[in-house]
């Protein structure tokens, strides 16, 4: 019994004793690092956005579930204005920064539609918030030095007292972002081996609308002094925030943005499928050239290689169908006009060889039952061989039923589907 007691403590407390002699648990570890290749792809798409639009940006990027969310709505919501959306947000459980993002629709969808780039964004800049902010810095001044960034009417472009470029739109009221091609906006000497975000770098950063009359929307600034973002007036002082803002961290002391991981909901697979992209954590990067022609292509196909398939294969169906079907269309004619063909001349056979005009009339009952007979056979044959045609006919109706409703199912597969609301 003792012996027993023993194997039964020994097991029991083995768990134990081997999780002493483990290393230090994964919670006191640092989290890994966005290389400074990836902080440069995962900035480049939003780098020269007006700087209060980019901080919104930075901090809705940090709350993936919430756009995922909110740009349901609006595709199931696209004829609504401002005054409307306002009033249906409000008791959203959405962070304020991206409710300030429904005023700007298309780049809100954008951010849900490659949640892949959206997720990274969000994760780099809660973990290496100054590294994302330096990095912006950086990119600015390679799109100075390549002519793409630069004052114009409605934009300033300064550099401030520490020398950090900022960008402001010339109308306090009004928001216009700069269009421009990430791959190609930040001059030749920007180059990489791997593209991780080809759907974002090779696509115009602002290909929408020119002015947004909207600026009281974004309540977050970039503090490029303390590496960074903070919040602005219109976080404290506008009704649209004072209307939203019940469960967020604020600190009126010195206005530094702070992360509400209390309120912040975890991007489950559901809502990324729902978002129509996969998070890119363990995906293998791509090969692409600086000069983005690669990346241009590359894009196009992840988002039309599947319609393109479909399509392709439907009509390969569609077209073998068909030409099964007219095969076995001319096989049947043959062959029922062949038996016809013969039964017409069996019939003949027996009249033209056997039919007797004395016989008419005829007493003898025996050869008369025979030549009966005889004539009861061929109309059988007959009506043997129009049978046949009968199911030819039926099952060429079948067949052309069926074609036609796979070309249907075929046809579904060429759809695209898609779309974003407008206020």
């Amino acid at each position: 019994m003792r012996s027993i007691a023993f194997i039964v403590l020994f097991f029991a407390i083995a768990p134990f004793l081997a999780a002493q002699e483990q290393p230090a648990t994964a919670a006191g570890e640092a989290p890994p690092q966005f290389s400074q290749s990836q902080l440069e792809q995962l900035v480049a798409p939003i780098a020269l956005y007006p700087d209060d639009l980019l901080a919104q940006v930075l901090a809705a990027s940090t709350y993936p579930a919430d756009i995922v969310a909110a740009a349901r709505f609006l595709k199931r919501n696209p004829g609504l204005d401002q005054d409307e959306i306002k009033a249906q947000i409000t008791d959203k459980e959405w962070d304020p920064s991206v409710k300030g993002l429904m005023f700007f629709p298309e780049l809100l969808l954008k951010m849900n539609d490659n949640m892949d780039w959206t997720k990274d964004l969000g994760d780099a800049f809660l973990e290496q918030q100054k590294d994302v902010m330096d990095t912006i810095q950086v990119m600015r001044m390679k799109a100075k030095n390549a002519g793409t960034l630069q004052s114009n009417a409605n934009q300033d472009v300064t550099t401030n007292t520490t020398g950090q470029t900022e960008i402001q739109s010339t109308d306090p009221a009004t928001m216009y972002p700069q269009n421009y091609t990430p791959s190609t906006a930040y001059g030749s000497d920007w180059g990489y081996s791997n593209c991780y975000y080809p759907s974002v770098i090779a696509a115009p950063a602002w290909p929408y609308r020119g002015g947004y009359a909207c600026a009281w929307a974004l309540g977050y600034r970039c503090g490029w002094n303390n590496g960074g973002l903070q919040y602005n007036n219109n976080y404290y002082h506008g009704d649209f925030y004072r209307n939203n803002i019940s469960n967020a961290i604020m600190n009126p002391e010195n206005r530094n943005w702070a992360h509400d991981g209390a309120d912040a909901r975890a991007l489950s697979s559901n809502a990324q499928q729902l978002a129509g992209q996969s998070v890119a954590a363990g995906r293998p990067a791509q090969n692409f050239n600086q000069n983005g022609l690669a990346a241009v292509n590359a894009a196009n196909n992840l988002q039309a290689g599947d319609r393109t398939q479909a399509a392709r294969s439907a009509l390969q169906n569609t077209d073998r169908t068909q030409a099964a079907r007219s095969a076995l269309q001319n096989a049947d004619r043959s062959q029922a006009a062949s038996q016809l063909q013969n039964s017409q001349y069996s019939a003949q056979n027996y009249s033209r060889q056997n039919f007797n005009p004395a016989m008419s009339g005829s007493r003898n009952a025996d050869l008369e039952r025979s030549y009966s007979s005889r004539g009861a056979q061929s109309r059988n044959i007959s009506a043997q061989t129009n049978n046949r045609g009968g199911s030819y006919q039926s099952y060429a109706g079948n067949a052309s039923r069926s074609t036609a409703g796979g070309g249907s199912r075929g046809g579904g597969g060429r759809g695209g589907g898609g779309g974003g609301g407008r206020r």
